[in-house]
C-alpha cells in the first residue's frame, strides 16, 4: 500500500520544491498535487528526477460538471491536466464535480455529471489513466458541493462500468457526512481506487480526534484494498513534526 502527501493541503504556501525534498527525507515515496497554477511543470519533473519521488493524483480545475452546459470546457481543461499528469508520470485525476447550480435539481445534476465522465472516459481509456470521483462533505468544508453521498457515487461508478473510473473514498469527508466508513469501504472496497485521511475534528493531523486510522487501514487492507492512501490535512504543527509521526503510524502498512 503506498501513502502519498498532499503537498497544497499539508505544505500550503510553503516552497513545493523544498516540501519534496523534505516528504522525500521523512521516508515518503510519493505525493499528491491539487493546484498547479503556482507550480512549474518543469520544476516539479526536475526535483522528481532527483528524488525519486512519484505522484499519485493530480486534481481537475475547477468548472461545475454539474452544469450540463459547461461539458465541453470541463473536457477541455481535463485535456490539459492529462497532458500535466502524463509529464509527471501521474496516472489518477480527480474529478472535481463542482458546486450545486441554481434552478438545476440535483437529480439533473448527476445526470450531467455522469454524463461527463462518460464522455471523457475515452480520453482516460487513451491515457491508460483512471478518474476518481469523490464525494466530499457539505456540512463543515464545502457547503455547495454538487456530490456529498457516497451511495450516489458508488452507483453511479458502478452504472459506467470502467476500469477507468473509480472511487476516491475521503475518510474524513465521510466521516463528517455519514460515518460507518469501515464497513462502506469494504462493502464498495472492489471500486475503491484511493483513500484520504485527514482527523476530525478539525481536518488536522489524522492522529489527532475520533478517527483510528491504524485500524481503518488494517481493517480494509484485510478486506482486499490494494490502492493507494492519500495524507491530506491542514497542520497544527510543522509539516515536518507531524509526518514524521504519521510515517511511524503508518509504516508497517506500506
Amino acid at each position: 500500500m503506498k501513502f502519498s502527501i498532499n503537498l497544497d493541503f499539508v505544505y500550503d504556501g510553503k516552497d513545493y520544491v523544498q516540501a519534496i525534498h523534505e516528504v522525500k527525507e521523512i521516508g515518503f515515496q510519493d505525493v499528491e498535487i491539487c493546484f498547479m497554477e503556482e507550480k512549474s511543470l518543469e520544476k516539479l519533473k526536475e526535483v522528481q528526477r532527483e528524488t525519486g519521488i512519484g505522484v499519485q493524483l493530480m486534481l481537475s480545475y475547477f468548472v461545475d460538471l454539474t452544469d450540463g452546459d459547461k461539458e465541453q470546457e470541463f473536457i477541455d481543461r481535463m485535456k490539459v491536466k492529462i497532458e500535466e499528469a502524463k509529464a509527471l508520470g501521474c496516472s489518477r485525476i480527480i474529478v472535481a464535480v463542482g458546486n450545486d447550480v441554481p434552478g438545476i435539481s440535483h437529480e439533473q445534476q448527476l445526470e450531467n455529471i455522469e454524463k461527463g465522465c462518460r464522455d471523457m472516459l475515452p480520453m482516460f481509456e487513451e491515457a491508460d489513466m483512471i478518474m476518481l470521483i469523490e464525494p466530499i462533505n457539505k456540512k463543515i468544508d464545502h457547503p455547495d458541493t454538487g456530490l456529498w453521498s457516497s451511495k450516489e457515487s458508488f452507483d453511479m461508478v458502478r452504472r459506467i462500468d470502467s476500469p477507468h473510473v473509480k472511487i476516491l473514498y475521503d475518510i474524513y469527508h465521510m466521516e463528517v457526512m455519514e460515518g460507518d466508513c469501515i464497513r462502506t469501504i469494504i462493502e464498495n472496497v472492489d471500486i475503491i481506487d484511493h483513500l484520504h485521511c485527514a482527523g476530525n475534528p478539525g481536518r488536522h493531523e489524522p492522529y489527532i480526534g475520533e478517527i483510528n486510522y491504524p485500524e481503518i487501514i488494517r481493517m480494509v487492507k484485510e478486506a482486499g484494498f490494494d490502492g493507494s492512501v492519500g495524507i491530506e490535512y491542514a497542520p497544527t504543527v510543522s509539516p515536518k513534526e507531524g509526518l514524521t509521526k504519521l510515517y511511524g503510524m503508518f509504516r508497517e502498512y506500506m
